[in-house]
């Protein structure tokens, strides 16, 4: 499938989830999400609140995704989405954007996504928009912590040794063996799948 980092890959799943929430507001599901947690505003403006379940933690969590990808315009009033415009450009940019006017048509807008071709959202392109969005220099920074946080543990060498072999791919499953050019076949011999 092409997804190598499973944390990115599922959090892509649950923007998908997001963007239902966005597009089929309609649906028995999103009603009752909305009644739940922002009966009075939007799943843009949407707070985590108290005591939220695990699913809506999680979808809450992968909004951000969303909001990196979509329109700059407020579909409620049909202006510019003044607060998403600051976070994105510099000074500069935001204020041409700004000058820009918009259509205040009947017409309602629609949503759509800037990671694809289609306008809509799929696993694939989010999982694609995370991965440009994941910055190198904080990624060393959080494994450089972990590394110091797995020595540091009271525990056998032997098991803090396997776990960074784990966590760089030193482990001799096909799939290593392959992208090391020493297997012939990424696929798992005694069950023949990819990991």
């Amino acid at each position: 499938m092409g997804f190598c980092d499973l944390c990115k890959f599922n959090i892509a799943l649950l923007a998908k989830q997001g963007w239902y929430f966005l597009t089929k507001s309609n649906t028995l599901v999103v009603r009752i999400f909305k009644s739940k947690y922002y009966p009075n505003t939007t799943f843009w403006n949407a707070l985590l609140g108290t005591y939220p379940s695990y699913m809506w933690r999680s979808i809450f969590a992968a909004k951000k995704l969303l909001e990196d990808e979509v329109d700059l315009i407020d579909t409620n009033t049909k202006t510019w989405n003044m607060e998403l415009i600051a976070r994105v450009f510099n000074v500069e940019d935001a204020e041409a954007i700004k000058c820009i006017s918009l259509s205040h048509s009947i017409d309602e807008d629609k949503l759509t996504w800037k990671g694809n071709n289609s306008g809509k959202y799929s696993v694939k392109s989010g999982y694609r928009t995370f991965n440009k969005q994941t910055d190198p220099n904080a990624i060393a920074q959080n494994r450089s912590a972990l590394y110091k946080k797995l020595w540091a543990l009271n525990i056998p060498s032997k098991i803090k040794i396997a776990t960074w072999k784990f966590l760089n791919n030193f482990i001799p499953i096909a799939y290593n063996l392959y992208n090391r050019k020493i297997s012939s076949s990424p696929i798992c011999p005694p069950c023949g799948l990819l990991p």
